[in-house]
């Protein structure tokens, strides 16, 4: 998976980019929003390596810093 991901960074950071763009302000403001926001980053990042490499296999995503401008 992490070669995967590797080969295909540029279409996995656009699609974690365009998940992101659909997220609001006020959803991400609060704990329930950011699992929401994780479950939708590891659902786009899987869609993207499934059309690119035929599976996926992103269990989750972890954030290590949240930062809302």
């Amino acid at each position: 998976v992490i070669d995967h991901l590797k080969t295909n960074e540029i279409a996995v950071r656009s699609a974690i980019l365009m998940a992101l763009g659909e997220a609001t302000e006020d959803e991400v403001f609060t704990a329930q929003g950011k699992r929401k926001l994780q479950g939708e980053l590891a659902k786009a990042i899987n869609a993207t390596l499934k059309q690119k490499e035929g599976f996926g296999g992103i269990g989750n995503v972890y954030f290590t810093s949240f930062v809302v401008q």
